[in-house]
This record gives structure tokens, sequence and C-alpha cells, in this order.
């Protein structure tokens, strides 16, 4: 897979990725408030926890909550060691999960993992999934973001319906 390693100034002396204390504060909280842990160079998550996350959050600490849950990524599975996750790759990745749904659209089709469910509805979620891991590995103000969208959106005047209606106006 990625094996692009860090530069020498993106690491601290110890040989970790450079964070802020307060972006390791959040993420170690988070690990201890939702169970994750590390054991044997491998993360465990507490999944009795996880029903928790239905309680309001911003987008910003579910993005936390996500990137710790998905750590393992972001390590060398030989080392544990952190290693610089290339970009384009992963907005590639998110881009398959937004392919798969329409896949699963286009098919009807019920998911293969979660059969229960339908597979745009699942490769929906993977595909939010991966957008709070690189949002927080990233460290991306999502919330931020999301907020200013919403209230730049609310305010357009390509979006009214009046403006839609005309010749050339947005139909999607």
């Amino acid at each position: 897979m990625n094996d692009i390693k860090p530069t020498a100034d993106e690491l601290a002396d110890n040989g970790e990725l450079k964070r802020t204390s307060e972006e390791s504060s959040t993420i170690e909280s988070l690990r201890k408030e939702w169970g994750i842990y590390r054991a044997a160079n491998a993360v465990v998550v507490n999944i009795n926890h996880w029903p928790l996350a239905r309680t309001v959050m911003n987008l910003n600490e579910l993005s936390q909550i996500v990137h710790a849950a998905n750590i393992k990524w972001w390590q060398d599975i030989q080392t544990g060691q952190p290693i610089k996750r290339n970009k384009g790759e992963l907005l590639a990745l998110i881009h398959s999960e937004i392919s798969e749904a329409l896949e699963g659209e286009r098919k009807d089709l019920m998911d293969d993992k979660l059969p229960h469910r339908k597979m745009a509805e699942v490769e929906l979620v993977d595909a939010i999934i991966r957008i709070l891991d690189y949002a927080a590995g990233f460290g991306y103000d999502l919330q931020g973001a999301f907020d200013e969208k919403m209230a730049f959106n609310a305010q357009r005047e390509d979006h009214k319906h009046e403006a839609r209606r005309i010749a050339g106006g947005k139909q999607f």
C-alpha cells in the first residue's frame, strides 16, 4: 500500500508525527472515553461504548472518534510507527465508496456484509467514515466549514426555486 514516510520536519524527536498538545489531548481523552486502546500494535475498540455516539456531538468530535478507531491505518503495519498518508489515495478511496453506493442503487442490492441493510446505505456510511478519518488525520475543521457552508448556501440566489425555474437554472 502506502510506504510514504514523514519528512524529518513532520516528526517529533521520538519519531512520531507531530501533533499539537490540544490534538494529542483530545485524541487521548477520546480513546479513554470510548474504550479505544492499543494492544500488541493493534487498536482495540470497546464496541459497548459506540451507542453513545448517538448523543449530540459536532463533526470535529465525531471525526476524532473515527480517527482514533482507525488509527491502525495511519501506522506502519510492521513497526506500529506513524506513516504519512497520501491524500490523493485517501480521496480516491472515499470516491470508491460513493461509486459502490451508486452500484447498490443502480441494482437495488443489499449489502454483502450487513445483509439486512441496503448496499447504498452501508457504502454511504463507509464514505462518511473515510471522510471523518481523513479530516481528523489532516486537522480539518469540518464543523466550522459545515456551519459556514450551510449559512452560505441558505443565502445563495441560485439555490432558490425562482432561480432554478428560469431557463438555464440549476436543475440538480
